[in-house]
């Protein structure tokens, strides 16, 4: 039974609900964030959910990822750690970046403001 913390048994279409599933140390793993996960991330860095949103559209450091790791996957983090370094660096971020937009969806695009268009000079 999954209790949210990204075990469990996983089926097709778990990357709808935000879930990710990938291969390491020879088993399969579910990245997740949901909101339990959220709130972990929270505590466990001091920072809020919105300075987190903001780490994401920028650079993440090793101790970043590890941390996003180990609340998404619900593991320790020596162990979120031995899973990054299997999978590698760069496909982590990849990972975590599908996880992310698996849960909470690609950003809308601005509409354009309202009003008459402007003519071509």
């Amino acid at each position: 039974l999954d209790q949210g913390h990204g075990c469990g048994d996983l089926r097709d279409g778990d990357l709808m609900r935000g879930r990710v599933t990938f291969t390491a140390l020879g088993r399969e793993h579910a990245l997740h964030f949901t909101t339990n996960a959220l709130c972990a991330l929270e505590e466990r860095s001091g920072l809020s959910f919105r300075a987190w949103a903001e780490k994401l559209q920028g650079d993440l450091s090793l101790r970043d990822m590890r941390l996003l790791f180990a609340v998404g996957v619900g593991v320790p983090e020596d162990e979120a750690g031995g899973i990054i370094d299997d999978v590698g660096v760069v496909a982590a971020g990849g990972l975590i970046g599908r996880a992310m937009t698996a849960a909470f969806g690609e950003a809308e695009p601005e509409a354009p403001p309202e009003g008459k268009p402007k003519a071509a000079a």
